[in-house]
């Protein structure tokens, strides 16, 4: 997802915000398919209400996490990562112990 593609969404979105409408911001960048948090970051500039805001791919450690939530997203999509586990549920608790 691009600055260009979240300023074509964001006219789109009832004013007032409606509290069951997400907004997932992608941190792979789909032609090099390598990802980089700070994406989120840096289009969360434009996002009038970060409580919306899905952070999407390339989060990997509590750190990752803890970084997102000092920018505050609040909610994110971890797939890849946890799927290369061993055990998705044990990896997905030792990232989320550190951060509550």
């Amino acid at each position: 997802h691009s600055r260009q593609n979240l300023q074509r969404v964001l006219p789109i979105l009832e004013e007032p915000l409606n509290p069951r409408t997400l907004l997932g911001i992608n941190n792979r960048d789909l032609t090099r398919m390598v990802t980089d948090l700070g994406q989120t970051t840096e289009l969360l500039k434009l996002v009038p209400d970060p409580s919306m805001l899905v952070s999407e791919s390339g989060i990997r450690t509590s750190d990752d996490l803890a970084h997102l939530r000092s920018h505050g997203v609040h909610i994110t999509l971890i797939g890849e990562h946890l799927m290369r586990q061993p055990d998705p549920g044990q990896a997905l608790k030792a990232m989320l112990e550190p951060v509550d």
